[in-house]
C-alpha cells in the first residue's frame, strides 16, 4: 500500500533562491514568512507552501521551485 507524502516544514532561509526572489518582489516584499513547507504534488514535483504575515493580516501562497505562484 502506497503512503502519501506529507508536507515538511523547513526554515525560510532554506527556500530556493527563485522563491526568495519572488518574495522580494513588489507583491510580497512587505510580508514576512511565518511558516514554510515543502509539499509533494500528485505529479511527483514539489511546491513551497508559505504562510505570510503583514501586521494583523496573513495569507498562504504556494510557489514552485522557479518562484511561480501555483494555484
Amino acid at each position: 500500500m502506497a503512503t502519501l507524502q506529507e508536507k515538511v516544514e523547513i526554515k525560510p532561509e532554506e527556500l530556493p533562491d527563485a522563491v526568495k526572489t519572488t518574495l522580494g518582489n513588489e507583491t510580497y516584499q512587505s510580508w514576512q514568512v511565518q511558516k514554510a513547507y515543502i509539499v509533494p504534488t500528485d505529479n511527483g514535483d514539489q511546491v513551497y507552501e508559505l504562510t505570510l504575515s503583514k501586521g494583523e493580516e496573513t495569507q498562504n501562497v504556494r510557489l514552485d521551485k522557479d518562484g511561480k505562484v501555483v494555484e
